[in-house]
Parts: C-alpha cells; sequence; structure tokens
C-alpha cells in the first residue's frame, strides 16, 4: 500500500512563488527562469488536477486551494531557507572557479557552515 508524492522540485518552486507573490522574484530566488517557474507550477497543478494560482492580467494570485497547500507546504518543506547573500556568493564563486565546483565544506555562512544540508551548491548542479 503506497502513495504518489507530487515532484518535490515542482513542489519547492510553488512554495516560493507563492510565499513570494510572484514568478519572477521566484525565478531569481531560485536562480532559474521565470519560464521555468511557470513550468513547474503548470505540472504541479496538472499532478494535483487543481489550480493553485489564477493568472490574469499579469496579475497572479493563490486560489483557495493554492492557499491551502501553500500553507501546508510551508509547514511541511524539508529544506532549510537561506539568506540570499548565500546563493549569491555560491554562484559568484562558482563562475570565479569554472574548473572546480565551490567546495561544500567551506561554507558561506553560519547556517550553510553548520548544516550539512544547507550547503551552498556549485554552478554545475
Amino acid at each position: 500500500m503506497g502513495f504518489k508524492l507530487p515532484p518535490l522540485s515542482s513542489v519547492r518552486v510553488f512554495e516560493a512563488a507563492a510565499r513570494l507573490g510572484s514568478f519572477k522574484k521566484a525565478a531569481e530566488e531560485l536562480n532559474i527562469t521565470a519560464s521555468a517557474v511557470s513550468h513547474a507550477v503548470q505540472n504541479l497543478e496538472d499532478w494535483l488536477g487543481v489550480a493553485l494560482f489564477q493568472r490574469s492580467g499579469g496579475k497572479l494570485g493563490l486560489t483557495e486551494p493554492g492557499a491551502a497547500y501553500a500553507t501546508a507546504v510551508g509547514e511541511a518543506k524539508p529544506w532549510p531557507r537561506r539568506p540570499r547573500g548565500c546563493r549569491d556568493a555560491a554562484r559568484k564563486a562558482a563562475l570565479r572557479s569554472v574548473a572546480r565546483p565551490v567546495s561544500p565544506s567551506a561554507g558561506c555562512c553560519r547556517v550553510c557552515r553548520d548544516s550539512p544540508s544547507a550547503t551552498p551548491r556549485s554552478a554545475w548542479t
């Protein structure tokens, strides 16, 4: 007896878009394009079989099921949030050292240093 989970990458993207209220801001935070955010959210909506966002005239808003799902995901999300500067520092360091990825053990801040699951990712992942 099992159950299927939704695509976790789409859930992570949805959480950022719902929290920030913008596909563009979510894209900036996740270092992906706004189009990738839109596709990930659409993928999750298709998987769940319900619209999570109302899109009209360039405005974005959560539907009632979307707001409930955002609350549930926000309370249950397993990934730690890092300050924006950490992601920027990791990306810049990775771009400076094109031949080698960023060392996860270095950590760019206390959060990244103290939590192995919160280490910055290189530009290669």
